[in-house]
């Protein structure tokens, strides 16, 4: 095999698709320590471990789950301080809105075309809030349900795939006006998801396969009606 064919053998190809694309495996735990307002919205400043791979300024993280871009970024001590700009669409649409200093962050920088795609296709993208209806314990399992938001109804499927805070989950179970999540430990641990209380806004991005087929099958009953 050539050096060339060896170099595509490491290609990520939906990395070509998706050139902003997560995989819902969340990297590290962040927190907000600070919160500026600005005339386009706001500044918001993360703070986390770093990578061994440097961050550079204008490559895209998802914060639970919303993709953002890299503004600034400084190493202070220990830790890595990530700068972003948030504009009122981002804070009205996901919950960034509510973040508060000390708010629990899951990050992700975007794939490279040599990541592992060890989650689901993920786009940054929120497309809705919901809050936590219950928490539950069930044989071993940490059960979290939630309401499910006007519009989702036909993009969520039972054993399909969910982004909630980011992380890449599958839908346990769907009912009429309430879906479930079953964790595991190292979720609970390793994701702000452990630290949810009934009550809690979380923000949701649907699987995009699912999501695209329910728009297409819209589209189309929509025409037929109009016929």
């Amino acid at each position: 095999m050539s050096s060339i064919d060896d170099d595509l053998s490491q290609v990520n190809p939906l990395r070509v698709l998706y050139p902003f694309m997560f995989t819902g495996i969340i990297e590290k735990m962040g927190s907000l320590i600070e919160t500026r307002d600005e005339s386009y919205g706001k500044s918001i400043t993360v703070q986390c471990i770093p990578w061994d791979s440097p961050v550079k300024r204008g490559e895209s993280i998802a914060l639970s789950g919303c993709c953002l871009t890299v503004t600034e970024h400084q190493l202070k001590g220990d830790n890595l301080l990530i700068t972003f700009d948030v504009i009122p669409e981002t804070l009205k649409v996901t919950t960034l809105g509510e973040w508060a200093e000390g708010e629990r962050i899951n990050i992700e920088r975007a794939v490279t075309v040599a990541t592992p795609l060890g989650g689901h296709i993920v786009q940054g993208h929120v497309d809705y809030t919901t809050s936590v209806k219950s928490i539950k314990q069930s044989d071993g399992e940490h059960v979290i349900s939630l309401s499910v938001p006007n519009g989702i109804e036909f993009k969520i499927v039972e054993k399909g795939c969910i982004a909630l805070n980011g992380v890449s989950l599958t839908i346990s179970s769907y009912a009429e006006d309430v879906f479930q999540v079953s964790l595991i430990p190292e979720t609970l641990s390793m994701t702000n998801l452990g630290g949810l209380s009934v009550g809690n806004t979380i923000n949701i991005e649907t699987d995009v396969m699912t999501r695209s087929i329910a728009s297409i099958v819209e589209k189309m009953i929509d025409s037929k009606q109009q016929v």
